[in-house]
Parts: C-alpha cells; sequence; structure tokens
C-alpha cells in the first residue's frame, strides 16, 4: 500500500520524570517504545524526522530516518511542532511522540485522507477527553501561528489547537488504543499486557 506525502515528527525528548527516565528506551512487546514509534511512521510516511529535544541524539537510528537536533532549548512538544513543520519536506505533518505504543497506521492514513480533501490546519482523533493534539496531522499552513503563538510564551498545543482551524475525527472504536500513551509505571504495565499478544504470535 502506498504512502501519502506525509511527514513523521516522532519526538523523543521527553524526561519521563515518573518512569525514571528516558521513554524511548522502555520496552513494550519486546521493542523499545522509541522503536515502535519509529517503525510506525515509517509505514506511514515516506519522510521521518526523529526529534530528540535536548537529549543526545540516538547513536545509529534506522535507515530513511532525519535526526532534527532541538535549536529552541526548553519548549516542548510545541517547540518541537514549530521546528519540524519548518523543516520538514512535507506539508502535512504527523505528531508522534514515542510513547504512544499502539499507533495503528489505518487510522493515520484515515487523517491523511481527511487532510486530502478539508481545508484545513490539523486533523485529530477526539476523545471522551476531547481533542487530543497528539498522533495528529498538522498542515504547514498552521506555521505562522503556531510560531506567534510561541515567541508570546505559549506552550500548550491544546492552546494552539484553539486558533487553528482543526477537522476532529471521532471513534470510540479506536481511540482508546490509537492514543493510549505511556506516563506512569502503571501506564507502562498496562501497555506490556495489551502487548502480550504480539509476542505470542511472534512465538507460535
Amino acid at each position: 500500500m502506498s504512502r501519502p506525502a506525509l511527514s513523521a515528527l516522532v519526538l523523543a525528548g521527553g524526561a519521563a520524570r515518573r518512569l525514571g527516565g528516558a521513554k524511548r528506551h522502555l520496552q513494550v512487546g519486546g521493542r523499545s517504545l522509541l522503536s515502535r514509534s519509529l517503525d510506525a511512521a515509517a509505514e506511514v510516511a515516506d519522510e521521518v524526522l526523529l526529534m530528540p529535544g535536548t537529549r543526545p541524539l540516538p547513536a545509529s537510528v534506522a535507515s530513511g530516518v532525519r535526526c532534527l537536533a532541538d535549536q529552541s532549548g526548553e519548549q516542548g512538544p510545541l517547540g518541537a511542532l514549530v521546528a519540524g513543520l519548518g523543516a520538514a519536506r512535507h506539508d502535512w505533518c504527523l505528531l508522534l511522540p514515542c510513547d504512544m505504543p499502539f499507533v495503528d497506521p489505518a487510522v493515520v492514513r484515515c487523517l491523511a485522507d481527511v487532510a486530502s480533501r478539508d481545508e484545513v490546519d490539523a486533523v485529530l482523533v477526539a476523545s471522551d477527553h476531547g481533542r487530543e493534539p497528539f498522533g495528529a496531522l498538522y498542515h504547514r499552513r498552521a506555521l505562522p501561528v503556531a510560531t506567534r503563538y510561541l515567541a508570546e510564551g505559549g506552550r500548550s498545543l491544546q492552546g494552539l489547537l484553539d486558533l487553528l482551524a482543526v477537522h476532529e475525527l471521532a471513534s470510540a472504536a479506536f481511540a482508546s488504543r490509537y492514543l493510549f500513551n505511556v506516563n506512569t509505571p502503571d501506564d507502562l504495565a498496562e501497555a506490556r499486557a495489551m502487548a502480550a499478544p504480539e509476542i505470542a504470535e511472534i512465538l507460535t
């Protein structure tokens, strides 16, 4: 299946204080969280940008992955989005943190299909908690707004979404798994339990 004209921004710079260190090295289903995110990104996008924030760049990454060192300081995911939109080859970018281990390429393709038809700044999945800024697609036309918001001291992706034209895709059938993220030891344990069938399939 062909991939949409899409760049993936894989964020791997989180401090993960509640997990005792960098999330990207944690194992879920026999693979690191970073490896899972990079694999998902490569499946849906023909350009993958790895953004490690202020952390050291990995010693090695998969072929075709471009590392984008942080030039913005401690500006979090919003700073990474601004940098990524400015550096990406394509107009549409997938914002993918490395702590979402169950990103379904089929969902990303659905978002990309909507993006190809709607004149909006962002396409995202909405959950019971509201609009979710991660696992979402952002168009380059959002860059001036995001840059100005960041310069004015904004740090919240939710705050940015309030300034953009957004298409929300709501579906309880896939939202909870697609959006599942690992922030705490309990989340990590749950993710490993959710990934157990993957290991069982490999072993059979």
